[in-house]
């Protein structure tokens, strides 16, 4: 008996219909999708993640660092301090709550008097405000037309020289915005030069500290060694402790959704069980036939797998494509751009590392799996006689 070649066979056997490879590429573009989806979900909450934290970054540093006394001495209290550990570079900020008055509007704001220098080294923010000058954030410059060079006044609580129970009023020229990327502190942000705030306050007091932790220690490790020394006077916090119930809640809502989008995956599987099934029964006599003239079952798992391999494959490598795609619009495409007011930040993009796409890539193949056993049982079930004697529809 002439040898037959089970793959050879096999495909021209399921694929000699125009229709099959229509149908097949119409279910591997149904379980890409469904990957993409998957995908694009996780990757939205990490890059939201990701985001978040760069641009806090941007006006706290690594770490933030306030006394337990409220308003403290850098030169006596802090640097001492901090001179013992050269892997930390540190901006002493003056914080103080006002109002900002431009015309007939009124904002509440918070003012920081920061040398900018030592700003830039420790946030990466660069700008400049010279005494007599301030700069805003890009939201409130935008809400309120504020053009360069434009003054706008600030009201402190702190009482009026000739008269303490009225506020004191100082004007400044509006030299430059700058963007944070948190859309709460480009609304509420305006700094001065240090030295106006300690004019203004009559004293050379911070009441915040902005650490940067160098390269390569460990910022928690860090922290927690500083709070052990210094936490009796100091509270010392990382950056994105203010928003940490914001991402706890991140992580939650992202597992969460990618649990319930496997509900999209299955339907996909069902499509790709359906399709096998369809043409299992369809070429029936084929595939039996074949059988009776000496296919091994073995050979027939070996083609059910084959092909289901190839399916997942080019799925992955099509859910990769359109995953890249979502971001390309995420990141160029204006209409795509979210409400900072509402989710904190304006812009979003996919944070898609290798561990991200192994374990959906591996989920996804544990479906398939399970899809290539349960169609051939289904066949295997079917004695050769009973699968000789269908007819073909």
């Amino acid at each position: 008996m002439r040898k037959i070649f089970p793959l050879k066979v096999l495909t021209e056997v399921l694929l000699s219909h125009p229709q099959a490879f229509r149908m097949l590429g119409l279910t591997t573009m149904s379980f890409a999708f469904s990957i993409a989806v998957i995908l694009g979900t996780i990757g939205l909450m990490d890059g939201f993640e990701s985001t978040l934290k760069i641009a806090l970054k941007k006006s706290s540093g690594d770490l933030i660092v306030t006394s337990e006394r409220g308003f403290f001495e850098p030169d006596l209290d802090l640097w001492p301090i901090l001179k013992k550990h050269p892997q930390v570079l540190a901006t002493m900020i003056h914080e103080s709550e006002a109002f900002v008055i431009k015309d007939e509007n009124t904002k509440g704001v918070m003012v920081r008097g920061i040398d900018t220098k030592s700003f830039f080294d420790v946030t990466g923010l660069k700008m400049k405000v010279k005494p007599g000058e301030m700069v805003i954030g890009e939201a409130l410059q935008k809400e309120w037309q504020v053009k360069k060079n434009q003054l706008i006044t600030i009201a402190f609580a702190k009482g009026h020289p000739a008269n303490p129970d009225l506020p004191l009023m100082e004007s400044f020229v509006v030299s430059d915005f700058v963007k944070h990327g948190v859309h709460e502190k480009d609304l509420r942000f305006v700094y001065l030069n240090l030295i106006d705030m300690e004019k203004i306050f009559q004293h050379q007091k911070a009441n915040i500290a902005l650490l940067k932790v160098l390269p390569p220690n460990d910022l928690i490790e860090f922290q927690k060694k500083l709070k052990s020394l210094y936490g009796h006077a100091y509270k010392i916090k990382p950056y994105w402790q203010e928003f940490s119930s914001l991402f706890e809640a991140v992580h939650v809502e992202k597992f969460s959704i990618t649990i319930i989008l496997q509900l999209i995956v299955i339907v996909a599987i069902f499509n790709i069980t359906a399709m096998i099934i369809y043409f299992s029964e369809k070429r029936a006599q084929e595939f039996f036939l074949v059988q009776a003239l000496g296919l091994r079952n073995i050979d027939l798992l070996r083609f059910w797998f084959l092909l289901l391999f190839i399916i997942w494959s080019i799925s992955c490598f099509l859910a990769t494509i359109l995953a890249g795609f979502f971001n390309y619009l995420l990141l160029h495409w204006s209409w795509l751009k979210i409400p900072g007011d509402i989710y904190v930040i304006d812009h979003l993009y996919l944070k898609l590392g290798v561990q991200e796409y192994i374990t959906v890539f591996f989920f996804s193949l544990l479906w398939i799996v399970g899809v290539g056993f349960y169609t051939h049982k289904r066949i295997r079930s079917q004695s050769i006689i009973h699968g000789l004697r269908m007819e073909q529809s």
